[in-house]
């Protein structure tokens, strides 16, 4: 079967769930930099408009939502959706509190945590959010890994916890599997503290990057400084993006007018933030397909590589995420692996470079 009717048939399976709400509110959005999560955003917004058949009346990031606005635009049956990621934990508390507050401020209202890994370090945390999480009644979780859904199944115990893929492959239909370019692998690896340490990298040739985006630095704006956003917007698009890159503007803006042009993807584009999204969606895609093959231990450069048949080897992050996810999802796909041990990589990169996408191992028999 191709991998991406398979990647859309699992997550439609998992997400039934989630019904075909006529209406709902989606929040959190990534105003951030990570081209990850704006992967997981647009399949997300696609899944809502193909798949559920779901109209999304409001959208807005941690910093713009407005519960007044939220309650005008939503009869009291419709539910509120939240962004899909890494985020439900305590590595990342500003979103952790994020989903704690919206779900303490709606507590009659269904609420879908879109697919997400759960790793909480401080056990005082984990509690807070348990409570506040089963005292809802109508709090539905997503996790997209066994590991994270062992946990999330012990601790939420008054919600309903369910096994589903992430949102990120609802995207795999869009992303034509491509040739490799013959340049060297890269190493893409995380610099935050998801990374681990040492770095995951040592030992192996190649160019060492993170997202192209973070590499360029990139930026978005700070809420508390007035106008930083309008700023850092048009010196990112006018001047890092279009000026200083103006033939990856080009065919950026070129893939943007097709997907516009088609019927099936027009809607897509237009969705709420998808312009932006699918913009650095394209150049994660222009980033990867500029080499042979790629090591990371950023979940979606790899997931990114397995939907465009680039080989793969993902290597751990701080916490059980990266191998959890990856035996639950894609220890099926031939051209990417999962390795632990660091003197395992380069004979386990060589294996994946060897295997050819399409062929008699590639995505039809995935």
């Amino acid at each position: 079967m191709p991998l991406a009717k398979s990647f859309s048939q699992l997550l439609k399976q998992a997400l039934a769930p989630l019904g075909r709400p006529r209406q709902c509110a989606l929040l959190n959005y990534p105003n951030h930099m990570n081209i990850g999560d704006h992967l997981i955003w647009a399949g997300t917004i696609d899944y809502l408009q193909n798949v559920s058949q779901t109209r999304i009346v409001y959208a807005a990031d941690l910093d713009s939502h407005s519960e007044p606005i939220l309650n005008l635009v939503l009869s009291p049956a419709d539910p509120i959706l939240l962004h899909g990621g890494g985020s439900l934990g305590d590595l990342w508390p500003e979103r952790q509190e994020f989903h704690e507050r919206v779900v303490a401020a709606y507590p009659k209202r269904p609420i879908f945590l879109l697919p997400q890994s759960m790793h909480f370090r401080d056990p005082a945390r984990a509690r807070r959010a348990a409570e506040i999480f089963n005292a809802h009644g109508e709090l539905t979780l997503f996790i997209r890994d066994q590991h994270s859904h062992a946990g999330a199944s012990k601790l939420f115990t008054n919600c309903q916890v369910h096994l589903a893929p992430d949102m990120a492959f609802q995207m795999a239909g869009y992303l034509s599997p491509i040739a490799p370019a013959a340049g060297p692998t890269l190493l893409l690896s995380r610099r935050d503290h998801e990374a681990l340490r040492p770095s995951p990298m040592l030992g192996i040739d190649g160019i060492h990057q993170d997202w192209v985006s973070l590499e360029r630095k990139w930026r978005w704006g700070h809420r508390a400084i007035p106008f930083s956003r309008t700023l850092a917007c048009w010196y990112r698009e006018s001047w890092q993006r279009r000026f200083l890159r103006s033939g990856e503007y080009r065919l950026r803006m070129a893939w943007l007018d097709q997907l516009r042009a088609s019927p099936a993807t027009s809607a897509l584009v237009t969705g709420p933030g998808c312009e932006f999204s699918l913009g650095l969606i394209w150049d994660g895609c222009h980033q990867l397909s500029s080499h042979r093959a790629l090591v990371t231990d950023r979940l979606h450069a790899h997931l990114l590589a397995a939907m465009l048949g680039i080989p793969s080897v993902l290597r751990p992050n701080s916490y059980a995420k990266n191998k959890s996810f990856h035996e639950t999802w894609l220890s099926n796909i031939s051209w990417c692996r999962f390795v632990e041990d660091e003197a395992a990589v380069p004979q386990s990169l060589a294996e994946v470079i060897a295997v050819k996408p399409g062929g008699a191992n590639g995505f039809e028999q995935w």
